[in-house]
């Protein structure tokens, strides 16, 4: 078709174009070859018809989509800290609650997770650090109950003891007497059953004869009954 077509131009470009024919074809000779690119514009409804894209064609463009631009990174702020608070008893220097707050700050811990943290490592600490104290106490109060239940010592006899024990050190130490009780008292060894029986015998010797109660011997006035003979029965002499 599309042959006959041009030969009938070729034809009627030889003619010259007479005035009815010629006119009258022309139009229809070129109307024919703006039907061609009719199939390409049959996308809208897929026929079937529209014939695919060369092999050698490149592919279609996707269409790209703006990259935003990245952004800029934003510095990490500060942690401030305020004043963490210790249990009652416990003290940290500056240089050690200063390295303290340092590590929570780079773990980005908050103030709350820090303090219980603090919490925690110094409830620790003191547990450690009062424990051979409690030993100690408890053994001081077991020795003191010792010297108490002694047969020998203790029980009935031991303020007695005791009180005589004190006199007779503070006799043969002399004025030395403050210093050594106050090392017994220190060291804990004046609770010691061992010790306080050795005291006890050492310082038997040196304590006071304990007074011995009399009365005046017959037909001795007192100094008191002299000077008030009328006051009977107050300790002045005049007790019969």
């Amino acid at each position: 078709m599309f042959k006959h077509l041009l030969r009938r131009w070729a034809l009627m470009e030889e003619s010259g174009g007479d005035g009815g024919a010629g006119a009258s074809a022309a139009p229809a000779v070129a109307a024919a070859p703006a039907a061609a690119p009719a199939p390409a514009a049959a996308p809208a409804a897929d026929t079937g018809l529209t014939p695919p894209t060369s092999l050698l064609s490149d592919p279609p463009k996707a269409e790209e989509k703006p990259v935003d631009a990245p952004k800029e990174p934003v510095a990490d702020e500060p942690i401030v800290y305020t004043d963490f608070k210790l249990p009652e008893g416990v003290t940290a220097s500056p240089e050690v609650m200063a390295k303290f707050t340092t590590a929570a700050a780079a773990a980005k811990m908050p103030q709350e997770v820090a303090q219980s943290f603090l919490d925690m490592h110094t409830a620790e600490l003191k547990a450690v650090a009062e424990a051979p104290m409690k030993a100690w106490t408890e053994t001081q109060k077991t020795w003191q109950e010792a010297i108490r239940n002694d047969p020998e010592i203790g029980g009935a006899n031991l303020d007695k003891n005791l009180a005589n024990t004190k006199a007779g050190l503070k006799a043969l130490l002399g004025d030395q007497a403050d210093k050594f009780f106050e090392a017994l008292n220190f060291t804990g060894a004046g609770n010691n059953p061992d010790i306080v029986r050795g005291l006890i015998k050492a310082a038997a010797p040196h304590a006071p004869a304990s007074p011995v109660a009399g009365r005046a011997p017959g037909g001795v006035k007192s100094a008191g009954s002299t000077l008030y003979p009328s006051m009977n029965g107050l300790g002045n002499g005049h007790e019969g």
